[in-house]
Order: structure tokens, then sequence, then C-alpha cells
């Protein structure tokens, strides 16, 4: 699939499969979903230079929403999209959220936005936002394992000032997430990033086994907002254990910053390997 404004875009489909093919040079998005049942697979593929537009329209290597009972992104290769890598919205709206998402096994590189997405409601309380109106809890971004992925060299594309990109970075509302095993390394802005704004919370996220070195390379005005794992302060009942977190730039050189809450109990950290070129 070559040179096409947006080789598969796929809406209200039931039990895909798409398998060991080629996208390059697209327009906009490789492979969009809307409205999909069943359970949908993505394995084998390999592309390049997705989202070559100027324009508004997302440009990533696969973008989702409301996209199936499970959905399973494994063992592709991608390399060099125009905005994200795989944008990942499970807050369904009327249409139902992506019930279970397993992301295994890929190489994803070279965006010039975030590697990965995961994005739930805004609108779910926080800590901070307790007087906005309760949204359904099937808007939540849940029952996702991220794990055993190779991010590097994403946000290239400058940030300005006061902003940042991640490897992985989960907005919106999430819960009972999984990160485990994956090697995020020379990334513009920052390893990961759990929340950052005031506007949603998340719980029940675990962070395992993950390789997390050498973020934040950008040299322009974002980079001291760039850290190797960052957990925002609406996030509560996170796991970190078992990370290797090292050599990440920015942020007076933290390599894991926990965002200061009243409850520390909230953030369980064990067993991490982090440390700071001299």
């Amino acid at each position: 699939f070559g040179n096409l404004v947006r080789p598969l875009y796929l809406f209200n489909m039931d039990q895909v499969t798409i398998t060991h093919n080629t996208f390059h040079d697209a327009i906009n998005d490789a492979i969009r979903l809307r409205r999909m049942t069943g359970k949908v697979i993505i394995s084998q593929n390999h592309f390049r230079d997705i989202g070559s537009s100027s324009s508004n329209n997302t440009r990533d290597f696969i973008d989702t929403c409301h996209s199936g009972e499970e959905l399973i992104i494994t063992d592709n290769i991608m390399d060099g999209s125009g905005c994200v890598g795989l944008d990942l919205k499970m807050d369904g709206g009327v249409y139902g959220r992506t019930a279970k998402v397993l992301v295994t096994d890929n190489i994803i590189k070279n965006c010039k936005s975030d590697g990965i997405i995961i994005c739930g409601n805004y609108q779910i309380p926080g800590r901070f936002n307790k007087d906005m109106p309760t949204t359904p809890l099937n808007n939540y971004a849940e029952n996702i394992t991220i794990a055993n992925n190779i991010i590097t060299g994403c946000g290239t594309a400058p940030a300005a000032s006061g902003n940042t990109t991640a490897a992985i970075w989960l907005k919106g509302s999430c819960r009972n997430i999984i990160l485990a095993n994956n090697q995020i390394f020379d990334n513009a802005g920052s390893g990961v990033i759990l929340g950052r704004h005031y506007k949603a919370a998340g719980y029940g996220i675990a962070l395992t086994g993950n390789l997390i070195h050498n973020n934040g390379t950008a040299s322009n005005a974002s980079q001291n907002n760039n850290v190797g794992l960052l957990v925002g302060p609406t996030f509560d009942q996170v796991t970190i254990t078992g990370n290797q977190v090292y050599n990440d730039h920015g942020n007076q050189g933290k390599n894991i910053w926990v965002w200061p809450r009243p409850d520390t109990s909230a953030i369980v950290s064990t067993g991490n390997l982090e440390y700071q070129r001299p």
C-alpha cells in the first residue's frame, strides 16, 4: 500500500486480521479503525514513511477508536510517522470502548510526536477536578498490556516551549494497564508519562522490567519538562518495580519523577535501577 491518502480505513467491521503487508508513503494514517467489533489483529506488517501531509489530519501508523472486543497489535516494524506511532483512543462514547488491548513485540521508531498514546475520557473526575460531571465508567482506557516493544527516536518534531512528547503517554482516564519489558531509549521527549495533566484520574497501573534510558534529548526549550518516567498528580495505585531508568536528561537530572501528592503510599516503587551520567 503506497502513496495513498489513508491506505486502510475500516469502519463497522467484525473479526479483522491485517497481516504481512507493507504500508509506505501514506499521506495520513496507514490504518484507521472505527466502530469495530469482535477481535482485530494487526501483525507482521511493515510501516515506513507514514503521514507526509502537513494538514491537521492524523498521520499515525495506526489510529484507533472503539475498535473491537480485543485489539492485538504484534510483531510489526514501524519506521517514520508524521505524528504519533500508535494512537489508541479508548473512549468510544455511545459506541463503546475497545474492551481489551495487547501491544507486543513491535519496533516503533522515528515518530515526529509520541510513540504510543493511550487515551481515555478526559472528563472523569480526578483529584483536582472532582467538581466535573462523572462520565460512564466504560469510557476508561483499561485492560491494556504494552509489552516487549522497542520504542526509539520519537518526538523528532521540536515541541513548543513548555510542552513535551513521550515514547509512551497515558492520557485521560486510565486503569488496569501494564507496561512491561519495553525498551525505551533515545527519544527526544520523556520516556513514559502517566497523566501529567489535571483533567483525569488514573489508577491500577503497573510498570515492570522496562529499560528506559537516554531520553529527553531535545535541545530546545522543552527539555526541562522531560524525564525518564513521570507519574502525574492524578494517577494513584501505581506500582513501579524492577525497571532500569537512567541517563535521562532534563528536569534537574531526575530519572523517575513522582509528582508530589498528599498520599505518598499511592505510589509503590521498588527494585528500580536509577542513576544519572556523571
